[in-house]
């Protein structure tokens, strides 16, 4: 590896892209990515694999991304993306009431979960490293869901499903306290697909039963 004048990122920075934003190679360098930790999982690939794979030296990738972390963000983000867009597109089903989106959502995302987990255990890998080191692109997910979580609960008081004495803000940040576990790769592995469902649906009632008005049924 070239010697470079940039730290490596910390759990408090973003890890730095170079060059031009839509470009031919940056493009080479993310698939030649997705197809090697889809194989070999993100820890066990090198920078030095994805330059071999697309047929360029490592030196030449430097050009596009600050180190692997910043190829594996890039990844990441993608993946969590098509999930943030699928909870977004619940949160704003109008054809369905609060309740319902807000138990949607919990079953989403756990089957969300699983479902990358069955089909690519290896990419799976890379949302494990996100976690544990704390990447900027689970910080931008944590905020999809937050967002997600605020037009649920805006929709349900606007509807006069949810109760309206407390304070929006807490009544987000606790709700998405409880979506949370339901997203972590580590409770995935190790919770089956089943059993993680019905804990999604307990809680998802549990919560709902503190939000809706009296005189509402669930």
């Amino acid at each position: 590896m070239p010697k470079t004048n940039h730290q490596m990122p910390n759990s408090s920075e973003s890890p730095v892209t170079r060059g031009p934003a839509e470009h031919e190679r940056r493009t080479q360098i993310i698939e030649a990515a997705v197809r090697s930790f889809a194989i070999h999982g993100y820890q066990k690939t090198t920078i030095a694999d994805l330059a071999k794979a697309i047929g360029m030296s490592t030196a030449y990738i430097y050009k596009f991304f600050e180190s692997k972390q910043a190829i594996g963000e890039v990844v990441c983000a993608r993946t969590m993306g098509v999930t943030s867009a699928a909870l977004l597109a619940v949160a704003d089903d109008s054809s369905a009431s609060a309740c319902e989106r807000l138990s949607t959502v919990f079953e989403t995302l756990v089957e969300r979960g699983y479902d990358l987990l069955d089909i690519q255990p290896k990419l799976h890998e890379i949302a494990m490293a996100a976690v544990d080191e704390g990447w900027a692109s689970v910080r931008t997910y944590r905020a999809e869901l937050g967002e997600v979580v605020r037009r649920i609960v805006v929709a349900g008081r606007d509807s006069h499903e949810f109760e309206s004495s407390a304070a929006p803000a807490e009544v987000c940040q606790g709700l998405l306290a409880t979506l949370i576990p339901f997203s972590h790769p580590v409770f995935l592995r190790q919770t089956s697909r089943q059993d993680m469902l019905q804990a999604a649906a307990a809680v998802s009632a549990l919560v709902l039963r503190g939000l809706i008005l009296r005189g509402l049924k669930i």
